[in-house]
């Protein structure tokens, strides 16, 4: 997985690519702690470029929500509208769980 980050003034936008498998672990945990050392009130996880997502990836999504939870900063996913990535949120139910913008 990779991830570009890109500021507008108000809110941060990290655009992931890639493969968002347990392989990704390391990568998520440098986002997150990118995430932490600047934080800005809004942030928006934009997933809709990723390939692949599977089980551990959407709870490594989850733990990243949590961490910036903590920290006050709220976090949004942006999300394909088919695909793979799709399918796997759509199965999930996550949109029950992490807002999506």
């Amino acid at each position: 997985m990779q991830y570009q980050s890109q500021f507008d003034g108000e809110q941060l936008t990290l655009r992931l690519s890639g493969n968002l498998t347990y392989n990704a672990h390391g990568d998520m945990q440098k986002m997150v702690q990118d995430i932490l050392s600047d934080p800005k009130s809004a942030q928006i996880i934009d997933i809709s470029t990723l390939d692949v997502l599977d089980s551990a990836g959407l709870g490594l999504l989850l733990s990243a929500r949590d961490l910036c939870a903590r920290e006050g900063i709220e976090t949004t996913l942006r999300v394909p509208s088919e695909g793979q990535v799709a399918k796997m949120l759509a199965v999930a139910r996550f949109d029950k769980m992490v807002p999506y913008s």
